[in-house]
């Protein structure tokens, strides 16, 4: 709304305007791909870090939650694509979130690589794997 150049017009304008209050917690209204609210991350965050922890124990928990955040980035994203297409309009343009969905699909895989071959170093075998590699034993008859 134009205030009045008038002074008394507008000061009585000023005085009539108020403020929208504040969106009450938890209000996702006003997100559109919610891959930037934390609102939105930080309960799929959660998930996704308790996952992480279960499946690379010997992760420490920065590189676990960086982990997390990446894969909780992706989920919103992807969910929106899924929704909405790549293009935002009939012209070819793509929602400016698609990059970054790219980008953070490309280092969710690199972190998740890097975890997976760290864990392989660490000794941590796979019971059926270790079994399948160990010789039969040999039963000659005798019991013992």
């Amino acid at each position: 709304m134009a205030l009045s150049r008038d002074p008394e017009a507008r000061k009585r304008q000023l005085a009539n305007r108020r403020n929208a209050p504040p969106p009450a917690k938890g209000n996702r209204s006003s997100l559109k791909t919610g891959a930037k609210s934390e609102v939105a991350l930080a309960p799929i965050r959660a998930k996704h870090l308790s996952e992480i922890v279960k499946d690379y124990p010997h992760l420490d928990m920065r590189r676990a939650w960086i982990a997390a955040d990446r894969l909780a980035h992706l989920e919103l994203a992807s969910e929106f694509v899924d929704q909405h297409g790549l293009f935002r309009n009939k012209r070819g343009e793509i929602y400016p979130i698609v990059p970054l969905l790219e980008r953070w699909r490309a280092r969710a895989e690199d972190i998740l690589a890097a975890a997976e071959a760290e864990s392989k170093r660490s000794g941590r075998l796979d019971l059926a794997s270790a079994l399948a590699g160990l010789p039969e034993a040999e039963n000659d008859g005798d019991d013992h």
